[in-house]
């Protein structure tokens, strides 16, 4: 008998014609044999009651701060790839949209994961080769 199956039937059982205390007189005998009352299994059952709400409510207002969550902004802020790249010298990067800087960080990790150098490595080379470049039209 599990907690919340007598919680339930006792509360619809007291309070009723006299022939129903017998199954409640029943319960409580093969409750007590195992140690316990129906008390203090209704009791068990409200406190879970309690502690599935606290849960829940926590679900849902983790769910409310996700999604309220400026999600771009933080993909920016703590890619490291990101900060790399937002130090070319003449800010070109940084003047970018959102969608063409997530296509560059996504090169970078790619090209990333492809090759022994590290994320921030490759962003590194990818700024030095960005600056190379311009001074070679520069001088041209």
């Amino acid at each position: 008998m599990v907690s919340s199956f007598v919680a339930e039937l006792a509360r619809r059982l007291q309070g009723q014609s006299p022939a129903l205390a017998l199954p409640l007189t029943w319960m409580e005998q093969r409750l007590s044999e195992r140690g316990t009352t129906i008390e203090q299994l209704v009791q068990s059952e409200n406190q879970q009651q309690a502690a599935d709400q606290v849960s829940m409510s926590n679900s849902i207002g983790s769910l409310r701060f996700l999604s309220a969550m400026n999600w771009r902004e933080f993909v920016e802020t703590m890619s490291v790839v990101e900060q790399t790249l937002l130090e070319d010298a003449d800010g070109t990067y940084g003047q970018m949209d959102f969608l063409t800087r997530d296509r560059y960080r996504h090169v970078v990790e790619k090209i990333a994961k492809r090759s022994r150098l590290s994320e921030s490595e490759v962003a590194h080379e990818a700024i030095r080769l960005a600056q190379k470049a311009r001074h070679m039209s520069a001088s041209t």
